[in-house]
């Protein structure tokens, strides 16, 4: 669907006559009255023109309504939608529906979901989705035409041939502040001829206003080629020409260290895997919807890869104080590239993690972790964990640490340490499953420790047996906590 601007005539029904042609300007409607408008279009020449760049691309310009098109109707905060009822293939249709509520006037919005422009697909067509463009019409009464004005603008940027092919262009308005950028993807490229003379355009919807755009264009490789600078005046459409080579960035060298500091929104309900990677260029990353930095210095950041979800940083090393790294992900089955993280706090780390399957813990650094409480807190579907990297010597606090973890059939902790542990409470409640649990004589239970085993095997019938105790004030601890019967708790040097 392609279009200018639109004229609106509205010829509408009552509930008595079905008529409103004649009705006198400011007509009071009633909610849930029936109307039907007729939405007409015609070319604009004047600030209102929109969809077309120049005279040629306007004759390229077809417009004509679809079946099932609809606009948005809203009466204050009330909307309803008008669904096409006739009319379609031609350039007039009416479309019918019922008054959200009652009132004097009201606005139109096309189409009835406002687009996201923050990132856009390349298109061989000289006219621009629908989709991408928003009009709207404001303070409509029965009985008056009103007039569909555009809030978005298409600009045209023409390429000269550098022989070279196209992977994203992206436009950034420096008067916004802060600035915003609209990235259109070539996916798969877009190769651009060697001929100096024949443009190459390529179109991106904007806001309309006054702006400065500065125009950056990548080739496949992301390596920054070209660069353009233009401004805009309202309501207007722009052609950008004769970008020049964009002159090369200094190439800095990559930070040693980097701060995690923003917490995870993309792919969070449905990435499957997260992976995290150092030693990437994010330099050229900017943010849209598969892209948002994880600090203020956009050095770190989180990367949708379909079902993957890659956290990516040039530096060798992450760094995190912040708690509820992985809070959340339901859907992910799997995390790697945990040895490149350095953290402070693991609380709440992996909780609510319900499908995790696999964790490879190998190379996580935790000797300057002081909390671990909740960790693994619903982890259930996790029927192997490798601790033994774990330093735990700085752990004060493992409240909840595999609680629910009721897949695990064996724990072995004998890395741990937990002479500064301060909190024990509910550590290993309702892991139902477990049947062996490896300790040593460094694992002293806490002063806090109330339900450490609550609903755990080795407080129910099934039983458990513990492995590495030989200290017996340990084991009578362990066994105190036991809440119905210490006979269901083993010691493997009494068998």
């Amino acid at each position: 669907m392609y279009f200018a601007a639109a004229l609106l005539v509205l010829v509408g029904c009552n509930k008595k006559d079905n008529a409103l042609n004649n009705a006198p300007e400011g007509t009071p409607f009633e909610k849930g009255q029936k109307v039907t408008l007729t939405i007409g279009t015609g070319a604009q020449q004047g600030p209102n023109k929109v969809a077309g760049v120049d005279n040629t691309i306007d004759d390229q310009i077809d417009f004509t309504w679809e079946e099932g098109d609809q606009i948005l109707v809203k009466v204050g905060e009330n909307t309803a939608t008008f669904t096409l009822s006739s009319g379609e293939g031609t350039a007039d249709g009416e479309f019918a529906g019922e008054m959200p509520a009652a009132g004097s006037s009201f606005d139109i919005q096309y189409p009835i979901e406002e687009p996201a422009l923050s990132a856009q697909e390349y298109t061989t067509d000289k006219t621009i989705p629908a989709n991408k463009m928003l009009f709207t019409a404001t303070g409509c009464v029965l009985g008056t035409p009103a007039i569909l004005e555009a809030q978005y603008a298409m600009v045209q940027l023409n390429l000269y041939g550098t022989d070279m092919t196209i992977g994203k262009i992206v436009f950034k308005n420096m008067t916004a502040e802060p600035v915003e950028s609209y990235t259109l993807t070539c996916t798969g490229g877009k190769t651009i001829g060697a001929n100096s003379e024949e443009a190459t355009p390529f179109y991106m919807v904007v806001p309309t206003g006054e702006y400065q755009f500065e125009v950056e264009v990548y080739d496949a490789a992301a390596t920054p080629a070209m660069i353009c600078s233009f401004a805009t005046s309202a309501a207007q459409t722009f052609v950008a020409d004769k970008c020049l080579n964009m002159p090369a960035k200094e190439v800095k060298a990559a930070p040693q260290e980097v701060e995690w500091t923003n917490a995870l929104s993309l792919g969070k309900q449905t990435a499957t895997a997260i992976v995290i990677e150092t030693g990437v260029d994010v330099s050229g990353y900017e943010e849209d919807g598969s892209h948002k930095p994880l600090n203020d210095d956009k050095t770190l950041w989180e990367v949708l890869d379909g079902t993957t979800l890659r956290i990516q940083t040039a530096a060798s090393q992450i760094n995190s104080n912040l708690e509820n790294l992985f809070d959340g992900c339901k859907a992910a089955e799997s995390i790697t590239g945990l040895g490149n993280i350095h953290a402070t706090t693991a609380e709440n780390m992996f909780s609510g993690c319900t499908v995790l399957q696999s964790l490879d813990l190998s190379g996580f650094n935790t000797e300057d972790i002081t909390d671990m409480s909740s960790m693994f807190d619903w982890c259930d579907a996790l029927t192997n964990l490798d601790l033994s990297c774990f330093n735990t010597e700085n752990v004060e606090d493992m409240y909840n640490m595999f609680r629910f973890c009721r897949a695990l059939t064996s724990l072995d902790l004998s890395s741990f340490n937990t002479e500064n542990v301060a909190d024990m409470s509910n550590m290993f409640e309702k892991c139902k499953a477990l049947e062996s649990l490896t300790l040593s004589n460094n694992f002293k239970v806490a002063s806090e420790k109330e339900d450490m085993f609550e609903s755990c095997g080795c407080d129910t019938q099934n039983g458990c047996t513990v492995y590495g105790v030989t200290d017996a004030s340990i084991k009578t601890a362990l066994k105190t906590e036991t809440s119905w019967n210490d006979s269901y708790m083993h010691f493997a040097a009494e068998e």
